[in-house]
């Protein structure tokens, strides 16, 4: 795995582009028409943005940003829950502050 030096104004280009994909990760939830992404099975995009949600809302996505995408811990939630996947991710701890 590489490691970068922090550098302030990579952390903050991150953040902002991390946010617009919650804000549309957000739209996309509460449009669906079933449990999932794609309807009402679990398929192969779930899988990849539970995955990613998963590792994101521990390390990065504090309170405050949860508060403009408030559908997000409900799916991943949802998501941890399957058998199909829930042993696979460690227990969900969610990121306090950023």
């Amino acid at each position: 795995m590489k490691a970068w030096p922090f550098d302030q104004a990579r952390y903050e280009t991150v953040g902002v582009n991390l946010e617009k994909a919650l804000a549309r990760l957000e739209i996309a939830l509460k449009q669906r028409k079933g449990r999932f992404l794609v309807g009402e099975e679990l398929t192969i995009a779930d899988i990849i943005v539970g995955g990613a949600l998963w590792f994101a809302m521990r390390s990065f996505v504090d309170k405050e940003m949860r508060k403009a995408a408030p559908s997000l811990e409900g799916y991943l939630r949802g998501f941890l829950e399957l058998p199909e996947v829930g042993g696979t991710f460690r227990k969900l701890k969610l990121c306090e502050r950023g």
